[in-house]
């Protein structure tokens, strides 16, 4: 088996705590070398492996040193990671210089760039804070930034023009900042989504986690990000995401350079928007957005556009179908 190692030092009580890092190199790799079964609570102890280590439901090894120098000593952390034949695998090895007790203490936070599984995510997440938000991409943890008013003011407007879509519309739903759970390793929460309810043959589900819930399952037919700080990971990162998991539009509002970004996941295309500036949804008739509109904030004028496609042709023959595939 191929075993690759990363380790991420983060050593503020002096450089004689680096010393240790070669055992937890040697214990870790025969611990994997002896994971052959799978346990909730497997707890292994031997002259290799460490005095106090577990092994939880998610395959995750949180190791901790007993011994303790010095009780000034600061934590250090480091990660091991290893790539098998088939799949990639992450041991977290955690040492606490100032610990004094032998018993393990599992992960209780979420930091930028940590490597979880959705459903190990999903439950460290429910445990954080309301204040706190984070999207787990392709396994790797995005801690989201403080947003600045410009941010809040063009999500405002465009969550009304969707509320206001899904008044008229009988059988759609739009969610802002709804965690939406797309696969093993994805876990977002964005901006703003439309969907197709489920009831109405809507292509994403609802689901429970321990009681809680329902949070939505699988993709949204459309989904809207504001993008600044957070444009190259909205505009590449989760863009793959997206069309991976089956959204059908993605709709960003860069605030730098403002521009209205309007992806036809499906035809792999932006959607353009006409000589008046409009552009037009084809998986939601009737969603019309004035693209100049939007990114000056001027509510009047994006909700005039919104209200002549609510009254076209596209979007009665839209609802009637709705109601026929609800009957």
């Amino acid at each position: 088996m191929d075993i690759q190692f990363t380790f991420d030092y983060n050593v503020l009580g002096g450089g004689d705590r680096l010393t240790s890092h070669p055992f937890l190199v040697a214990r870790a790799i025969n611990y994997e070398l002896l994971r052959q079964r799978s346990s909730k609570d497997l707890t292994l102890a031997s002259e290799w492996l460490l005095p106090a280590c577990t092994l939880n439901f998610f395959g995750q090894l949180a190791v901790y040193n007993r011994n303790t120098p010095r009780e000034s000593d600061d934590k250090v952390r480091s990660h091991a990671i290893l790539r098998g034949s088939t799949e990639a695998q992450r041991i977290q090895v955690m040492s606490t210089a100032a610990r004094k007790h032998s018993s393990c203490q599992a992960v209780t936070e979420l930091h930028n760039g940590d490597s979880f599984e959705q459903k190990e995510f999903h439950n460290l997440y429910e445990s954080m804070p309301e204040t706190f938000k984070a999207e787990l991409v392709n396994g790797t943890v995005y801690v989201a930034e403080p947003l600045a008013q410009p941010h809040g003011k063009a999500h405002a407007r465009l969550i009304a023009i969707l509320v206001a879509y899904e008044a008229s519309t009988p059988g759609v739903q739009v969610c802002d900042n709804a965690t939406v759970i797309l696969s093993q390793k994805d876990e977002v929460q964005p901006d703003a989504f439309l969907r197709v309810l489920p009831e109405y043959l809507g292509q994403s589900k609802d689901a429970f986690n321990a009681g809680n819930g329902p949070y939505v399952l699988g993709a949204p037919e459309l989904v809207a990000e504001v993008a600044n700080s957070s444009r190259s990971i909205d505009l590449h990162l989760k863009k793959k995401l997206y069309l991976r998991s089956g959204v059908l539009e993605y709709l960003v509002i860069c605030l730098k350079p403002k521009e209205i970004l309007w992806f036809d996941l499906i035809g792999r295309r932006k959607l353009r928007a006409n000589d008046a500036g409009i552009t037009r949804s084809k998986v939601f008739p009737g969603l019309w957005i004035d693209n100049r509109a939007l990114t000056s904030l001027d509510y009047r004028q994006s909700m005039k556009t919104l209200a002549e496609g609510l009254a076209s042709s596209e979007h009665t023959s839209f609802v009637n179908r709705l109601a026929r595939t609800h009957a």
